[in-house]
């Protein structure tokens, strides 16, 4: 049975992170995207939000619902920002959750140091393929590793301070490793490729991995964790595509509230008023399927659920929250009009954003669009 709510202390935390990204992290978004880089100034802002603690998997917490509600409520600040908060932290989930206690000491503790710790999540692949379709193999080598495969989507890419491969053993079932420095197996192709958004965050389009070999001790813990964690990280993807979404169509209508043509003001128009109304039943239904999602992997009955069954959990929340990110981001420009494209507006930035984030996880076959 789904449930329809959140816990007051997870409404609070949407409610606080919210605020503090509208009033301290969107007027770092020009700043970001001038420098090309995430600046101090944007460390000592989110240091500053310190409700994001008790939902940082990087400080040790594991709860799957904070962290995501979290990571949606810093959509409403900057697109780089909330996305290089997120990737980091996805790696800080696995190593919370699958690491032992002395991977734990010797990793979690880099992400005390910084708001936004350079760690890379070598898990994407392209193409729409979910865990349970990875190409990436390990294959044991001795006492260690080999790592082959081709990954995409790799942030912090060539400066990552801590690093995570997701691939799948001999037999077929997903396993992961921990790596604390760059390899010369591992290439990145396009990071310093000019982007249109996301500009803050180097991101290689392509990461070939080549005989990479790794220690035993490197080996993080598999099975039904690995799996749920992994699920975990596709849904916080998820949650900063809804978080920006939910932002850009709120300052859409806001927008068109205030905005007046033939004597009343635009959202007075069905033409308007219709699409808004569509998108925010879009949302919340989102926000429920996320958090619902998100509930079913924390519960201990969950160690039951196989790699297909979680996949099958999974895919089209993510599906759905990129589908809607698109959707969101076009009818907010439309709607603003000429008004939608300059920079004074942050819908500007999202419209750019978004075809970005929404195809890092594509699963053509989940679209809502293939489904209906």
């Amino acid at each position: 049975m789904i449930e329809l709510g959140t816990s007051v202390a997870h409404d609070q935390l949407r409610s606080d992170v919210k605020i503090a990204a509208i009033d301290e992290l969107r007027p770092l978004r020009d700043v970001v995207e001038a420098d090309g880089c995430l600046s101090d100034a944007v460390s000592k802002a989110l240091l500053g939000i310190e409700v994001l603690q008790d939902a940082d998997p990087g400080q040790g917490s594991n709860d799957a619902v904070a962290f995501c509600t979290a990571v949606e409520s810093l959509g409403w600040g900057d697109q780089s920002i909330a996305y290089a908060w997120m990737t980091s932290r996805q790696v800080a989930w696995i190593l919370t959750t699958c690491a032992s206690e002395e991977q734990k000491a010797r990793h979690l503790s880099r992400f005390g140091d910084s708001a936004i710790t350079p760690a890379s999540l070598f898990l994407y692949e392209g193409f729409g393929r979910a865990p349970g379709e990875l190409t990436s193999v390990a294959r044991r080598d001795g006492d260690g590793w080999i790592l082959d495969g081709e990954k995409t989507a790799v942030a912090f890419a060539g400066c990552a301070e801590v690093s995570v491969i997701v691939a799948r053993d001999e037999e077929g079932a997903l396993i992961a490793f921990v790596i604390d420095s760059e390899a010369p197996e591992v290439t990145f192709i396009g990071e310093g490729d000019r982007r249109i958004a996301l500009s803050g965050v180097a991101i290689a389009s392509k990461a070939p991995i080549r005989g990479l070999r790794v220690s035993a001790d490197a080996l993080l813990y598999s099975g039904s964790a690995l799996e749920r964690a992994v699920g975990v990280c596709r849904l916080a993807l998820a949650a900063t595509c809804l978080g920006i979404a939910d932002s850009t169509t709120r300052y859409a209508a806001d927008w068109s509230a205030q905005r007046v043509a033939f004597g009343r003001p635009l959202a007075g128009f069905q033409g308007v008023s219709f699409v808004l109304a569509d998108l925010f039943m879009e949302i919340e239904s989102t926000r429920i399927g996320l958090q619902d999602a998100l509930r079913v992997l924390s519960d201990p009955s969950a160690r039951t659920l196989d790699s297909e069954q979680i996949d099958d959990l999974v895919s089209p929340i993510v599906a759905q929250t990129s589908h809607l990110l698109r959707d969101a981001a076009r009818e907010g420009v439309e709607l603003m009009g000429v008004h939608g494209v300059i920079t004074d507006h942050p819908a500007e930035s999202v419209f750019r954003a978004a075809p970005l984030l929404a195809s890092i996880d594509f699963d053509p076959l989940h679209n809502p669009v293939v489904l209906r």
